[in-house]
């Protein structure tokens, strides 16, 4: 019989608590094998990955979460994802583009055009 969400979650939460993040890690990627559109579980495994020195996987998962919650209408948290991806990574392309397109959504137009104009300038530095 499989362990149920809850159970798992907790679990993890008992290993973060004590400072193991490796294995909880390892308890939250058990919930994405069993369901790999878990947007908690995504947003936690990459969290953990961001910390635990695997930022690629971490962009990966955080661009998939923030494409999920602005399909859903909540532009303002995409943004906060978005971010944190350009944190890990400045010159990643589909952050800086989605984030742009995020703030006009929310009315933002004039961070959209510093983002992309600074946007624009690492790209230009980077050749």
């Amino acid at each position: 019989m499989a362990e149920t969400r809850e159970k798992v979650m907790e679990r993890a939460g008992k290993y973060l608590q004590k400072g193991q993040k490796k294995r909880a890690l390892r308890e939250y990627e058990k919930l994405l094998a069993r369901d790999p559109d878990d947007a908690r579980a995504m947003r936690r495994v990459a969290d953990l990955c961001a910390q635990e020195g695997d930022p690629e996987r971490a962009v990966e998962l955080y661009l998939r979460v923030a494409a999920d919650l602005e399909g859903e209408g909540f532009c303002d948290r995409a943004a906060s994802i978005y971010k944190q991806v350009l944190l890990i990574d400045q010159g990643n392309l589909e952050a800086n583009l989605r984030l742009a397109d995020a703030y006009v959504e929310m009315g933002f137009e004039g961070d959209a055009v510093t983002l992309l104009q600074s946007a624009a300038s690492h790209y230009e530095a980077e050749g």
